[in-house]
């Protein structure tokens, strides 16, 4: 995955993290954007779950393993979605994350999500109903 600059990102207009943090330039430099190519594994199922990403471009499928080896597809994402937000409430990810499409995608960190949630008022809101939009 190749890193790019969050401070020029194209993709303002549809991240709501760019919409709570806009006044906040050092959360915003601490943010990692990163690109991924077609096919790359975002994170593996029961990996260690550091954080979530928030999809500019491209997609992604969420793939969950069984057992028996089987792979079932659980949704596919798009520009906006939320990718693994289950690594802010649980060590691991329970699903794999794997890209459909070229894209670009902002991660943030567990300690991020904290200081946003703490210092911006509307954030957990616009978490809350992509989170809700995911689990329908």
């Amino acid at each position: 995955m190749k890193q790019l600059d969050f401070n020029h990102c194209p993709f303002r207009d549809i991240c709501f993290i760019h919409h709570s943090l806009y006044a906040d330039s050092c959360i915003q430099t601490s943010l990692q954007m990163i690109e991924f190519e077609r096919g790359e594994t975002l994170f593996q199922q029961d990996s260690p779950a550091v954080g979530c990403y928030v999809l500019c471009r491209g997609q992604v499928k969420l793939l969950h393993s069984w057992p028996s080896g089987k792979r079932f597809l659980i949704s596919i994402l798009g520009p906006g979605d939320l990718i693994g937000e289950e690594g802010f409430f649980h060590p691991s990810y329970f699903d794999c994350a794997e890209a459909l499409r070229r894209g670009v995608a902002v991660f943030i960190t567990r300690d991020q999500l904290h200081t946003l949630l703490l210092h911006y008022c509307t954030a957990p809101l616009k978490l809350d109903t992509k989170t809700g939009q995911l689990r329908g």
